[in-house]
């Protein structure tokens, strides 16, 4: 009886093994550089995805040789982008809508990497948080590759730095409004996307 038993426990831990190694990743929370990505789908037709991060005590506060970079690639042409103040203040002028070339390189993967390193600047640190939109601004229709983002379209995110701190984007909340990822501001030309984390 007691060989039995023996041989039943053993079962019952080989079956606990097998089944914790087939667990999924948890999509809440992702794993290392690489190893997954974020997926924002627009919900309404609008010209931006947006994503914001605090400043202040604890935040994000840029200085001079700061770096931000990630990897993206969309559904829908991305041909104009921002970084500026948390605020949305364009003064100073970082990376402006009409100078995307200059910061980002397309990969041989379909990713394509921006770069941004906060530049030297007389009377304007310490720069609070920072706020960054990637938009189609060009006239013309969906069909061409032209135009504003469709309900449907997506963006992917994936590895984005500042400098060596991996940030988390979060889906928009009013109890943390704009601090970790998805932002807004409540008019008709931001996409109010979904958020999805995708593992590789």
């Amino acid at each position: 009886m007691k060989k039995l038993i023996i041989v039943l426990f053993c079962l019952l831990a080989v079956f606990a093994v097998v089944s914790c190694n087939q667990e999924p990743k948890n999509p809440e929370q992702p794993a290392a550089e690489g190893d997954f990505y974020y997926r924002l789908t627009a919900t309404r037709d609008a010209k931006r995805f947006s994503f914001k991060y605090a400043g202040g005590e604890n935040g994000i506060n840029p200085e001079e040789g700061d770096t931000i970079t990630f990897k993206y690639r969309s559904s829908h042409p991305v041909t104009h982008l921002y970084l500026r103040n948390e605020n949305g203040s364009a003064t100073p002028v970082f990376a402006k809508k009409t100078a995307i070339g200059a910061y980002v390189e397309a990969g041989d993967d379909g990713w394509i990497t921006f770069t941004f390193k906060y530049p030297e600047m007389e009377d304007t640190y310490p720069v609070s948080g920072f706020l960054l939109e990637l938009a189609n601004y060009t006239d013309g229709s969906h069909d061409e590759g032209m135009g504003m983002f469709a309900e449907g379209d997506y963006l992917d995110i994936m590895d984005l730095y500042f400098n060596d701190e991996l940030l988390t984007i979060e889906q928009e909340s009013e109890r943390k409004k704009g601090n970790h990822g998805v932002w807004n501001n409540d008019n008709d030309d931001q996409t109010l996307p979904t958020l999805e984390v995708i593992n590789l």
